[in-house]
């Protein structure tokens, strides 16, 4: 019986101290994310309301990736390649960054 007693105590107490602790971080904002991706380089990425935020230190601060060309680009779902190249989609487009989202090509 002292067995069970001092097994159930310390399950109780490993299941306390299991849990994970999260902290809000800042941003991104304007919707969900459903992926984040990391690069190579350790930043991360995520398409939020169709378009792309980084976080280059951990998570703690995003900003949005405002492309350079195209002006006006929308995206579903992003993948990273282990050279860091960036590939994301648009419904039935392809496209390619090789600098982190500031120009993409349609492939």
């Amino acid at each position: 019986m002292q067995k069970k007693l001092y097994l159930l105590v310390f399950l109780s107490a490993f299941a306390l101290l299991a849990q994970a602790q999260w902290t809000a971080t800042g941003g991104p904002y304007g919707g969900d994310i459903n992926r984040l991706k990391i690069a190579p380089n350790g930043t991360l990425y995520t398409v939020v309301s169709q378009k792309l935020w980084k976080s280059s230190n951990n998570g703690d601060l995003w900003s949005e990736v405002i492309p350079t060309s195209p002006t006006s680009l929308y995206l579903n779902d992003i993948m990273i390649d282990s050279d860091g190249k960036l590939y994301a989609v648009y419904f039935s487009q392809l496209f390619v960054s090789s600098d982190q989202g500031v120009n993409w090509t349609t492939m």
